[in-house]
């Protein structure tokens, strides 16, 4: 195969799609560079190991999060929520790829034990944000103060685990799952 230029945004969509696919322990650079048409050696130009292109890919993924999460328009605290929750289901398929952090070595190397690291700080960042947003929301009596910040924060940030089971688009389901979460399941008479 010739050697050519791969773009980072298409080498980590074809990542993501190979770990959808594969999970860690069949996620190879020989299948990628077969998915991308490139021989494996130009893989190695960019990345040494499996490792370090996997998370690599999850910090910038998690980082484009936080990013967005950061661009929120300063609402009231429901509502910066509720923007945080249909940005964690846009990226609802990165749940899945993240249940291989624990097959990876953090000892694999230097930049896989940093961009470990880098994740664990990341994922706390963001559910700091959501228990601060929570608080401010108990406070301003928008959200309901007996019951535990930790149990509606975990609730809001598993919720992207939630499969789309009716398949329809990333907004209606967003909505949906919204409706549910700060409204309940009760009935509406």
């Amino acid at each position: 195969m010739a050697r050519r230029k791969v773009e980072k945004t298409t080498l980590f969509s074809a990542t993501e799609s190979l770990l959808i696919e594969q999970g860690y322990r069949g996620f190879h650079f020989k299948s990628l560079s077969e998915r991308l048409k490139i021989g494996r050696s130009t893989l190695y130009e960019y990345y040494t190991s499996k490792e370090e292109l996997i998370t690599d890919y999850l910090v910038h993924m998690l980082d484009g999060i936080i990013e967005e999460c950061s661009e929120i328009s300063k609402t009231d605290a429901v509502g910066q929520l509720k923007e945080i929750l249909k940005i964690l289901l846009k990226y609802s398929q990165l749940h899945q790829i993240v249940l291989v952090i624990p097959f990876i070595d953090p000892h694999h190397s230097s930049q896989v034990e940093m961009a470990l690291a880098n994740l664990k700080r990341d994922h706390d960042l963001l559910y700091d944000k959501i228990s601060s947003l929570i608080e401010v929301g108990k406070s301003e009596k928008t959200i309901r103060s007996d019951i535990e910040t930790a149990v509606i924060a975990s609730m809001i940030f598993n919720a992207i685990q939630v499969p789309n089971s009716l398949k329809i688009n990333e907004e209606k389901w967003s909505e949906k799952v919204l409706e549910i979460l700060f409204t309940g399941i009760g009935s509406n008479k």
